[in-house]
């Protein structure tokens, strides 16, 4: 998290299927004008605290869609949170480490 750009507090997965999961610490919610909903345990995402809570309806939410919703996150320390989807990150100056598939240290 401390690696994200300035103004940015979040990050949010897809799979290989283009479909949104989860953000880093977060659940991702959505409204496409028919109420709250969350993605599908089938994407690939965890069952958070907040999302159970909060008993919204499952739909699928592919991430080309992200720019044309409204969007939260949230989790069961922070609740509920207004977000929007920013997709002009800059990726980092120096390279990425290679993890090394022996389980050794980075």
């Amino acid at each position: 998290r401390t690696a994200l750009p300035d103004g940015l507090d979040e990050v949010v997965f897809q799979n290989e299927r283009g479909e949104v999961c989860d953000g880093t610490i977060t659940t991702v919610f959505f409204d496409r004008g028919q109420g709250l909903r969350t993605p599908p345990l089938t994407s690939g995402l965890l069952p958070g605290v907040l999302r159970a809570d909060l008993a919204c309806q499952e739909e699928l939410l592919m991430a080309e869609d992200l720019p044309r919703i409204r969007l939260w996150v949230g989790n069961a320390l922070r609740g509920l949170i207004p977000a929007f989807f920013c997709s002009q990150v800059s990726p980092p100056e120096a390279p990425l480490p290679t993890p090394r598939a022996s389980g050794g240290d980075i």
